[in-house]
């Protein structure tokens, strides 16, 4: 019988290593040079203040970011409503019960192209629903034409709130439908809680540093700031946003005059977006350091923060006496830390390393972890082992791409089923059913897993996802699990790899006095149910729904398309419109599809245009 080799609990060697070393250390102080402490309070300075610019970059991001989902979701229920447009009294219901959720939104609008608004205010109360007629505004009238000249939402400027006196920011989504401008969606939006957010930033961090915060507006007026509040003097329609110039704060003003460079190396330890520099202001010199960010409209918002030069020099004083004695320390419990951090690095990296590659699903890179003097690592090494080999099975059965989502879920829920829209694709050998009839069980499995590895292969590498094997059939998806703009001709690209593909294995298979294999392909794309179907005990993640079973119907009919071609390929209207003429279409419907009332209109898919255009060249 193998014995088992016996391994040590980290904590008895942790523990007694590091009491060792106390006892021989306890008596030794030497110094360590000033430049090592000052290094490392410059690194310490760096960081508080990436963790304070990163803050209030997130904070910024977190106060509008979810206006713009907020404004896709009502986009999409517009999109899937579109009888809501003229259904003005319904659509204010629907506006107050989505907008409840984000206090910053402080009214939804939706402007017709004739310049008639509905709108509905928050309020502490019951919302104001209010319709009102702006054709005679100038300024509606422009942001109507705006709107109407583009697809993309666009960042509006500052405007000033009489009743709440306060600065507000427009948002404005453009809604389209059947390539008909409908009118714009206005999201107004308060920016009164990021000055209050500055103004505790501080405290919610609990730096010691004495720094103030700040986010500017092109640079020469303050959007938010501890001394900003409601009723603000000064400000009006004409100036919605307080100069910096006349701001009541002696040292920001003083923020973008006599910049010089700064005495500490933070700058370099710093990422390159970050603008650091020192200038002078009454009583003191300071430090600023930046951030633009240009995601919020054509004008920069800068989000920044200044702090006194004298905390720099405060932290290297403090470490000055701490240095003599790290020196002292390090050189008694060097051989000891040296020995101790190689018995626990090797073990750790190796099993950080195999983490990554599992995290990334590159699990045929993952080399089996060594047995560790450590018993808990030992036993971690041996659960990654198991679980690793458990993967690798695991991987063969479900889509790469779901099992990277449920890793991602790290066991805190579940694939959630959903109705989007996604692109189909169904393949289908042709003849297949009477030719496996003259073979053997080995020769059809053989075929069939050549040539299932040949349309997989193509397939992954545009992004979509094999959902199953249906005999010789193979039924593939794009835009699930990942959500993927371009999904259709995503798809059109697979397709046509798959015939460019086909035709050297069928040049192959002649060489070896073997029958070409003749496939046809039908793509549609359109609303579907995505999501795990099935009992509790055993799911499926897959796609149902009439969008699946029309790319099924396509892949039938292309049998219709004349000539011999190997591989004829059938894409819906639907798909087709997605396509901007990248790809040579060739009209074949409509098409009476069983099981259909209504024909189906379809393409012939012959290649990508730049094919046409050398074609047209020669």
């Amino acid at each position: 019988m193998k014995l088992r080799r016996q391994s040590l609990p980290l904590s008895v060697i942790v523990a007694g290593t590091m009491l060792l070393v106390a006892l021989l250390s306890s008596g030794a102080v030497l110094f360590v040079g000033l430049r090592v402490a000052e290094r490392n309070t410059e690194e310490l300075l760096a960081e508080n203040i990436q963790l304070i610019t990163d803050t209030l970059k997130d904070a910024l991001a977190a106060h509008l970011e979810p206006v713009r989902n907020y404004s896709s979701a009502i986009a999409e229920m517009l999109d899937r409503r579109p009888d809501l447009l003229d259904d003005w009294p319904l659509m204010a219901e629907r506006f107050e019960a989505s907008m409840a959720v984000l206090p910053q939104v402080r009214s939804v609008a939706f402007i017709a192209p004739d310049a008639r608004l509905l709108r509905v205010t928050q309020r502490e109360g019951p919302d104001e629903v209010s319709v009102l007629d702006w054709s005679d505004e100038p300024q509606i009238q422009a942001v109507v034409e705006r709107a109407a000249q583009t697809y993309e939402p666009f960042w509006g400027r500052f405007f000033y709130s009489q009743p709440r006196q306060d600065a507000l920011l427009n948002y404005h989504r453009p809604i389209w439908q059947a390539g008909q401008f409908r009118g714009s969606l206005v999201f107004v939006i308060s920016v009164e809680e990021l000055s209050q957010f500055v103004a505790g930033l501080p405290n919610e961090l609990r730096n010691e540093a004495h720094f103030t915060a700040f986010i500017l507006y092109d640079r020469d007026f303050v959007l938010a700031h501890p001394l900003l509040h409601p009723g603000f003097p000064g400000l009006s329609e004409e100036q919605p946003l307080p100069l910096l110039a006349d701001f009541p704060d002696p040292v920001l003003k003083e923020i973008w005059r006599s910049q010089s460079e700064i005495e500490l190396e933070i700058a370099a330890l710093l990422p390159s977006e970050v603008e650091v520099h020192r200038f002078e202001a009454p009583g003191d010199s300071y430090y600023a350091l930046t951030v633009d960010i240009a995601d919020y409209g054509p004008i920069a918002w800068t989000v920044g923060l200044y702090l006194p030069t004298a905390q720099g020099d405060v932290q290297i004083d403090r470490l000055e006496l701490l240095a003599y004695v790290a020196l002292g320390v390090l050189l008694v419990s060097a051989a000891l830390s040296v020995l101790l951090a190689s018995l626990l690095s090797r073990p750790v990296r190796a099993f950080a390393e195999a983490a990554g590659r599992v995290e990334q699903l590159d699990l045929k890179e993952v080399k089996p972890l060594p047995h560790s003097l450590f018993s808990e690592i030992d036993r971690a090494s041996a659960s990654m082992n198991s679980m690793t080999g458990a993967l690798r099975i695991f991987a063969t059965y479900v889509p790469q791409t779901l099992v990277r989502r449920l890793i991602a879920l790290r066991g805190e829920g579940e694939v959630a089923s959903d109705e989007r829209r996604i692109t189909v694709m169904f393949t289908d050998i042709v003849g297949f059913t009477s030719d496996s009839e003259q073979m053997s069980a080995s020769e059809v499995a053989a075929l069939l897993n050549r040539h299932f590895a040949l349309l997989g292969r193509c397939i992954e590498e545009t992004g979509g996802t094999i959902d199953k094997y249906i005999g010789d059939s193979v039924m593939a998806i794009w835009g699930a699990p990942e959500r993927q703009a371009d999904m259709e001709k995503r798809a059109c690209r697979a397709a046509l790899a798959i015939a460019a593909a086909l035709e050297e294995d069928n040049a192959e298979r002649h060489r070896q006095g073997e029958p070409e294999v003749r496939i046809r392909i039908g793509i549609h794309s359109g609303p579907a149910l995505v999501g795990n179907i099935g009992f509790p005990g055993r799911v499926n993640y897959t796609v149902v729904g009439d969008t699946v079973n029309s790319a099924q119907r396509l892949e039938g009919l292309a049998k219709t398309i004349p000539g011999d071609d190997a591989v004829k390929i059938m894409v819906s209207a639907e798909t087709a419109s997605h396509l901007d003429g990248e790809f040579r279409l060739e009209p074949v419907g409509p098409l009476e599809a069983k099981g259909r009332e209504a024909p189906l209109e379809a393409f012939q898919l012959l290649g990508n245009s730049t094919d046409k255009a050398k074609v047209a060249a020669q």
